[in-house]
């Protein structure tokens, strides 16, 4: 038999994963890109900048070494230079750096391609989906009787008589 401290232990656990799961699971959405037409892109878009190699040296002093792409939002398009909002920075050997909020001038001679990174909602859905039905199966494995229980088992609410 299972001491009540232990399965009080569980079910706290199991509420905290499944509260952090239906928090992120609006911010883990599936993207798609798509290359954009020769337009200039419009301010608020999600964008991947591909660097050429010369863009991969030029912006090395501002980017590190190795930069193969950026991954930001654009804040707006100056004649010969798109003004980024970086996240991240792709890795010309593989992997990334993140860089949350990092303002880049990425001059056009040095831009390879621009992509337009859109939220790709069935995958998104499914995602999501598949989160819950996660969520629901650990649940049942730690015993417990759902994501919203209390530490009783019961949802917190007032017993009905």
């Amino acid at each position: 038999m299972t001491s009540p401290m232990v399965c009080f232990a569980r079910k706290g656990a199991l509420r905290a994963v499944s509260r952090v799961l239906l928090v992120s699971l609006p911010l883990s959405g599936c993207y798609t890109l798509a290359p954009l037409p020769a337009s200039d892109p419009s301010p608020s878009t999600r964008v991947l900048v591909r660097l050429t190699d010369q863009g991969t040296v030029d912006l090395a002093p501002r980017l590190g070494p190795g930069a193969a792409a950026l991954d930001g939002t654009v804040e707006a398009v100056r004649g010969d230079t798109l003004d980024l909002l970086v996240r991240t920075v792709e890795l010309r050997g593989g992997g990334f750096t993140t860089r949350p909020g990092d303002y880049v001038a990425v001059p056009r001679p040095v831009i390879g391609g621009v992509e337009e990174r859109r939220l790709d909602r069935r995958r998104s859905w499914l995602l999501g989906g598949a989160m819950v039905v996660g969520a629901v199966v650990l649940g049942r494995a730690l015993g417990t009787s759902g994501i919203l229980a209390g530490p009783d088992g019961g949802t917190g609410g007032v017993p009905v008589q």
